[in-house]
């Protein structure tokens, strides 16, 4: 076989193994803007119930609070101390 012959062949397997390359480098690819897309959704989410959380923890040292519980049996549960009166006053 002659030297052009071979390096004719050895381009052409080259080319075919770069050919046969490309799809899983587009799959790799498209798999990882997936993976990507998926890790901000999931990075908000978590933000979102780390808010919520932050929030709870405000409202429950709230509770430890006399007054705030107070005002929320009041306003809540329409409680009311014993001997006190609710006066309704109707608006027109």
């Amino acid at each position: 076989m002659g030297r052009g012959l071979k390096i004719f062949i050895a381009a052409v397997a080259v080319l075919i193994g770069v050919g046969a390359g490309i799809p899983n480098i587009y799959r790799s690819y498209v798999r990882l803007q997936k993976l990507k897309n998926e890790r901000a959704e999931l990075t908000l989410k978590r933000d979102q119930y780390e808010e919520q959380l932050r929030i709870y923890d405000e409202e429950i040292e709230k509770l430890k609070q006399n007054f705030y519980r107070e005002k929320i049996a009041r306003e809540k549960l329409f409680m009311i101390k014993e001997g006190e009166k609710i006066i309704r006053i109707n608006k027109k």
